[in-house]
């Protein structure tokens, strides 16, 4: 017998494939789909924003496709969002990694610049944890 799924577990799925889309919307802008991505930034923004490598911008891609189809199959209860969701968690951690140890962010955006990649791994974590917790208890397969 299939174990019932708790609504928390539903509700976190549900929630971590609303953070993807958002995800996917910040990358489809910063390669310029929406316009151009450099409107709007002060020089010092600028600069950093121009700085990025492209493996840097390659791996959010990465983080946030990966993760997009992960959480929709966490939502769907689907064993492949384990992988999914690890991809993406280790896409976060290459991206982020840059941002915090190599790039200017700290410089340019204060504890902002540190802050933001911090939650960015805890909520890529949390969703991997979530993914394999679901196949543990039986509620993914």
């Amino acid at each position: 017998m299939v174990p019932a799924v708790p609504a928390w577990f539903r509700l976190l799925a549900f929630v971590g494939l609303a953070w993807n889309l958002i995800g996917v919307a910040m990358y489809l802008q910063k390669v310029g789909l929406f316009g151009d991505p450099l409107a709007g930034l002060t020089e010092t923004e600028r600069a950093l924003a121009e700085s990025v490598p492209a493996w840097v911008t390659a791996a959010f891609a990465i983080a946030v496709f990966s993760g997009l189809l992960g959480a929709l199959a966490l939502v769907m209860l689907r064993r492949v969002a384990r992988p999914l969701l690890i991809l993406s968690l280790i896409a976060v951690l290459a991206q982020c990694g840059w941002i915090v140890l190599l790039s200017d962010a700290r410089a340019v955006h204060g504890l902002t610049g540190v802050a933001m990649p911090a939650l960015l791994v805890l909520i890529a974590v949390g969703l991997a944890w979530l993914a394999t917790s679901g196949i543990r208890r039986g509620w993914v397969r």
